[in-house]
């Protein structure tokens, strides 16, 4: 889908240029999840957004299957500056 800006800011995609990527769930917001295979250093995972409040917040839920068996929940928070 070329909606999908993934590949415009994901600075690890390089390592492996035939990593698979797929989407599910909404286009954007809470319940929108990526998921990603590769053979090469990025293994096995995918990305669920748990919260989303926009221009605000954004909570992503991270799972990595394959090399390592782990969850996190990572964070971004967005500061107003100047006009925008």
């Amino acid at each position: 889908n070329n909606s999908f800006k993934l590949h415009d800011w994901m600075p690890w995609q390089a390592s492996d240029p035939k990593m698979q990527v797929s989407y599910a769930g909404p286009a954007e917001g809470r319940g929108a999840t990526t998921r990603w295979l590769s053979e090469g250093d990025m293994g096995v995972g995918s990305a669920e957004i748990i919260e989303s409040i926009p221009n605000e917040r954004t909570k992503t839920k991270l799972v990595y299957e394959k090399p390592m068996a782990m969850e996190q929940t990572s964070e971004m928070i967005l500061t107003p500056e100047g006009e925008g």
